[in-house]
């Protein structure tokens, strides 16, 4: 989720462990975070989906699905913001191969029990401040307030991310450009749709209200 001064950073820890869950829990309310709790991985990979958070912490302790592949599923996916640290915790020591191994998953930190946080909050603040002044920053630069449609900065940086997950997937892509016209009865003649308001706002309407969830729709003139 986008921090804002309004409101103090929400945190999904992931625990099958009611103890440890409860610990996670404490320090992070000493710092300030609001806390959702989940026990399970397909659990925390549908709120990850659903939910605005600002930091997912997943413990190995899952009931159901290893935490590395919660993590990956999570950054696999297409409607997770990728900005967001997902912290992997272990009650096993952690050796080089299993750190390589979450952040190879797209872990953003790998800690062992007992999980010493402090190192790991000093990281976040920093983190979650730059995030939030980038997110503040790039607002207006993803998406058009007058339309509703992504601009062409939004396009670019969608369409390079969802063509990565189809080379990846070995799914379709298609892009579809659109250059509609307006008929000016009066003069009888046409105009490109944006040269005329009327024309554009029309134009943006019936894309917004008919395009699937799936589409990603843009202005790039």
């Amino acid at each position: 989720m986008k921090l804002s001064q309004e409101r103090p950073p929400l945190a999904l820890i992931a625990c099958g462990d009611d103890w440890m869950s409860r610990a996670l829990e404490s320090v992070f309310q000493q710092h300030g975070y609001v806390i959702a709790h989940t026990r399970s991985g397909v659990q925390t990979m549908e709120l990850a989906r659903l939910a605005n958070h600002d930091l997912l912490v997943l413990d190995e302790s899952l009931v159901d699905v290893k935490a590395i592949d919660v993590c990956r599923a999570i950054r696999e996916g297409d409607h997770f913001d990728h900005s967001v640290p997902i912290v992997i915790t272990s009650p096993t020591p952690a050796d080089p191969r299993a750190r390589m191994a979450a952040f190879g998953a797209g872990a953003w930190e790998y800690c062992s029990h007992p999980v010493d946080l402090e190192p790991v909050f000093v990281k976040l603040e920093t983190f979650l401040r730059a995030r939030n002044e980038l997110v503040i920053a790039r607002a207006e630069d993803f998406v058009n307030s007058t339309t509703g449609l992504y601009t062409s900065f939004g396009l670019r940086q969608l369409a390079g991310k969802l063509g990565a997950r189809a080379l990846r997937k070995h799914e379709s892509f298609a892009c579809l450009a659109f250059a509609p016209q307006v008929h000016d009865r009066e003069v009888g003649s046409s105009m490109l749709w944006k040269e005329s308001p009327a024309g554009f706002a029309d134009v943006a309407h019936v894309f917004r209200e008919q395009s699937r969830q799936s589409d990603v729709v843009g202005h790039a003139g």
